[in-house]
């Protein structure tokens, strides 16, 4: 049985604005013996939290729906997701699970009512990116009426919707939800 090793050279900073781009060169040896290179990228960025939110009082699934430039020579149209946003430096995943719940639904909770997160590679073939993926259980008293829709200074424009739990399923089964973080979070609801 052979034995493959990589090395890699030094990392090199190719672009360093909102999104940060990487490069390396791969050396690859064989037997201890090198046999070739070759260059790999990354796209370099912070962590991210999803967040799906079940209320037991009505429940319904709450959803957002918003535009989403990265995607639309595939669609126009906003889409449904479960409520997500990127970790803030010096947060903990549960700290911002909280914020971006309250931030884009309006909910307000502790901690402790957060699930244990699902742990994933957003896509480890090009990007550092970890989600974090929560399920929280909310009632109507946990709602801030003076909250929700998004930061304003950050232009989210984010429509709540709310919709029956079997309808949500229905969609993420008939693939009309096509985000995958709100698809990998369908599976934390014991039905």
């Amino acid at each position: 049985m052979s034995n493959k090793t990589i090395k890699l050279q030094k990392e090199n900073r190719l672009f360093d604005g909102y999104f940060k781009v990487d490069a390396v060169v791969v050396d690859e040896f064989q037997d201890g013996k090198y046999t070739s290179s070759y260059n790999r990228f990354k796209l370099t960025r912070p962590d991210a939290v999803t967040i799906l939110v079940f209320n037991e009082d009505t429940r319904k699934v709450t959803l957002v729906k918003q535009f989403r430039f990265p995607i639309i020579h595939h669609t126009p149209d906003n889409i449904l997701e479960a409520v997500a946003g990127k970790i803030d430096a010096g947060e903990t995943p549960k700290q911002a699970a909280i914020r971006e719940l309250h931030e884009e639904v309006g909910y307000k909770i502790s901690e402790d009512r957060l699930s244990n997160p699902i742990e994933i590679f957003a896509s480890p073939g090009y990007s550092t990116e970890k989600l974090y993926i929560f399920l929280i259980v909310v009632k109507d008293s946990d709602k801030d009426p003076n909250a929700g829709g998004g930061v304003a200074g950050e232009h989210e424009n984010i429509e709540i919707v709310e919709m029956d739990l079997n309808e949500f399923i229905k969609k993420v089964h008939s693939n009309e939800i096509k985000d995958s973080k709100t698809i990998i979070a369908a599976n934390l609801i014991k039905l």
